[in-house]
């Protein structure tokens, strides 16, 4: 749900240009990242090995760690298991 928001606002953003979308865009991606990047030092694993258990490549990892992308729903629900947590705390306080 949070991917298709997002992804809707840069179409709204790519659209309007307008500069209220891009700072709610930014808002979202360093929520996310900051989760993320919490969530995997609390449980004391690394970047490799999250990448390795749920599919994707190390930079994936690190690119939603540094807010350049968001996980796609699917690998979000790995991740989430991976991270003995729910779902919606990957996206807490959006």
């Amino acid at each position: 749900m949070i991917t298709k928001i997002l992804y809707l606002f840069i179409n709204v953003f790519r659209r309007t240009n307008k500069l209220s979308c891009r700072i709610y865009i930014t808002v979202i991606l360093m929520v996310i990242k900051l989760k993320i990047e919490q969530l995997i030092k609390e449980r004391g694993l690394k970047q490799r090995y999250v990448a390795k258990e749920i599919g994707v490549n190390e930079n994936t990892i690190v690119n939603w760690i540094r807010g350049r992308s968001i996980p796609r729903l699917d690998k979000a629900i790995l991740l989430a298991e991976l991270l003995d947590c729910k779902i919606t705390d990957l996206y807490d306080r959006i």
